[in-house]
């Protein structure tokens, strides 16, 4: 049963389903652009990371939210992704709302002309972050009581 379900199923319908997943996923960053990376479509997600409405991100590069991303980076990103037909892995990092930056870990994937980059938070990095602060919060305490 489940095969014939899976056959009936168009290629617009699991689109649709797909973009639905993406659109309202509250993890995944996804941005589809063209392959100079003009932002044709983001997702929820990445819009309130960058702090900027979906429509106000659209026609911008997607190099611009990406720290360290110079001219010869995107250059060299988009001819691998053409020259190897394959998806790529990079870490990278965005400045989020107050100016801080956040470690993603992407996927370039490019298909005819179009850059799709699905991008999850690096969580070692948040685990790391929160060790820390829990580190210092502890010898801030310490710190605080022996003044006493």
């Amino acid at each position: 049963m489940e095969e014939n379900f899976l056959n009936q199923i168009t290629h617009e319908t699991m689109g649709k389903l797909f973009l639905k997943f993406i659109d309202t996923n509250q993890t995944l960053i996804f941005i589809f652009s063209d392959s100079e990376g003009k932002v044709i479509h983001c997702n929820r997600s990445f819009s309130n990371l960058v702090n900027e409405e979906p429509k106000e991100v659209i026609g911008k590069n997607i190099f611009e939210y990406m720290v360290g991303c110079d001219e010869h980076y995107k250059l060299t990103l988009i001819q691998d992704l053409i020259g190897n037909k394959k998806p790529l892995k990079q870490y990278l990092h965005i400045t989020g709302k107050k100016g801080f930056p956040r470690t993603y870990h992407f996927h370039f994937f490019y298909e005819d002309g179009f850059v799709f980059a699905l991008g999850e938070p690096e969580v070692e990095s948040l685990e790391h972050s929160s060790e820390v602060l829990m580190r210092l919060n502890n010898e801030m305490l310490s710190l605080h009581r022996n003044k006493r």
